[in-house]
């Protein structure tokens, strides 16, 4: 791992982001998770760093996976809980534990799978994964404006299936770039 330091002006082959310098100097870097270079450039408030993209396509998709089986696990064991946490009416409708638990498992399945592999079957993975969330997604929105969720539910529901899809083009497109380079 590298820690180099710059100053302004010098080239740095990876992305740029702005942290701001007290978060800076409260930063912990693992050595084996990749290279970081911190410039010494200052802006106001803000320190430019910038990030190895491999390790933030890494930390991206453990986060992917991780989520998926939190929600899957809990959602199992739980549905009940985890339907009330985000605003559905689970005792209202008996039938939403079983619904709860087809997703978990879903999830389960999906987080196991990009898990397992690698390269073209992991992008398989995460491409099924990008499908269920889209529709999860547009289901959200349906069911906010048709009026059979109340919007507070909708929006929390649509987000969760958002954040997947936007974590799932991130990564396929950092790995699509990689073999492309």
């Amino acid at each position: 791992m590298c820690g180099v330091s710059g100053t302004s002006g010098e080239k740095c082959p990876k992305l740029p982001i702005a942290v701001p310098a007290p978060e800076l100097e409260s930063l912990i870097l693992a050595p084996d998770l990749g290279c970081f270079w911190f410039a010494q450039e200052e802006r106001r408030d803000y320190t430019m760093a910038a990030v190895n993209r491999s390790l933030v396509n890494k930390l991206t998709l453990n986060g992917l996976i991780w989520g998926r089986m939190t929600f899957g696990v809990a959602a199992w064991l739980a549905p009940r809980s985890i339907g009330n946490a985000v605003g559905l009416d689970m005792s209202g409708n008996p039938q939403a534990v079983y619904l709860a638990r087809i997703l978990a498992v879903r999830d389960l399945v999906l987080a196991c799978g990009a898990l397992g592999t690698d390269g073209v079957v992991q992008r398989q993975w995460l491409l099924a994964g990008l499908v269920c969330d889209s529709a999860d997604t547009l289901a959200g929105v349906a069911a906010g404006r048709g009026g059979y969720l109340p919007k507070r539910t909708s929006v929390y529901l649509t987000g969760f299936a958002l954040s997947g899809v936007a974590a799932a083009i991130a990564v396929m497109g950092e790995q699509s770039g990689a073999t492309s380079a």
